[in-house]
């Protein structure tokens, strides 16, 4: 157990975690343009890199979709639990933040470098479709819970959600792999190129932003329940979800894995977007992302002796 224990720290985890630490020092001897480091993660390197994992994978198309099923049912399943706790006394005046820090995590950023690392056969894949539901939530769900927007139509969860990159990549991915088409290698290759450009330039961009969050400040009842409803509550669902679900053992192994994903930068970005305590949403991205080496050592561990 020992052995296995060194060899997640240093094989699996310290490459993720020094790409962020090494992030935060460019950023502080460069200022590196942190609006353009996010752009390329998200119209460019993301879905590059699952529009290839999905092509080019073992994953069929049930067991993609049967994994994402599963990250959507978990991810409502967190909110509505988190929405009984955060209603309670004096964290109702954050419920929204709250509820959101419990339902998004950072699959993108983290998800996807450490289901990479951890399950290079299949994990990008699967991290993938999880991707996939927390970009769909995050930007529907999330916004009305953030911006505090009452949806009128239909129409307005499809203009959200239509300029999703990784969605439109999803999508061509999974009709070339049910239609069987074949990818002219010219084309297949600078996109397998930019796929391979995403774990180094997501991990310093996350650097970059956590850095900056640095300077926030948090009432410390509100972040200690956020921490328990992202590091602990979610964790517990996502779990019990798996295991009660008829899933591929590889999916399941990666939907077990998001469970202990910090909280989604993007939570921060809509909370600053819509003055909805920016300064809470920094500090919560940035503690739940210090701390889950933790979780990540305690599920790939599991994972590996279970």
């Amino acid at each position: 157990m020992g052995d296995m224990v060194v060899h997640i720290i240093f094989y699996i985890l310290a490459p993720v975690f020094i790409l962020i630490g090494l992030g935060a020092l460019l950023d502080r001897l460069l200022n590196l343009d942190a609006k353009t480091l996010v752009q390329l993660n998200f119209y460019v390197f993301v879905p590059a890199l699952v529009a290839v994992k999905i092509i080019d994978s073992p994953v069929s198309l049930a067991e993609f979709g049967g994994v994402a099923i599963a990250a959507l049912l978990s991810l409502l399943l967190c909110g509505a639990v988190a929405w009984l706790i955060a209603g309670r006394g004096k964290l109702r005046p954050q419920r929204p933040l709250l509820v959101s820090t419990a339902m998004f995590t950072n699959a993108g950023n983290v998800g996807i470098p450490v289901a990479a690392l951890a399950f290079p056969d299949f994990g990008a894949a699967y991290m993938g479709a999880i991707l996939m539901v927390q970009n769909f939530a995050c930007f529907s769900i999330g916004m009305i819970l953030l911006a505090d927007m009452k949806p009128k139509s239909a129409l307005d969860f499809i203009k959200v959600l239509l300029p999703v990159p990784v969605t439109w990549a999803i999508v061509l991915a999974l009709i070339i792999r049910s239609t069987n088409l074949h990818v002219p290698e010219p084309l297949f290759t600078p996109l397998s190129y930019l796929g391979d450009g995403l774990i180094p330039v997501a991990l310093l961009t996350l650097g970059v932003q956590l850095r900056r969050s640095l300077g926030g400040s948090g009432d410390f009842i509100f972040l200690t329940v956020g921490m328990l409803l992202r590091l602990l509550l979610g964790p517990l669902i996502v779990f019990a979800v798996a295991i009660l679900l008829p899933l591929p053992e590889e999916g399941r192994q990666v939907l077990i894995l998001s469970g202990v994903l910090p909280v989604a930068v993007n939570v921060y970005i809509l909370a600053a977007r819509y003055e909805s305590n920016a300064s809470l949403a920094s500090q919560l991205v940035f503690w739940s992302t210090v701390l889950s080496p933790i979780g990540f050592v305690a599920v790939l561990l599991f994972l590996s002796t279970g």
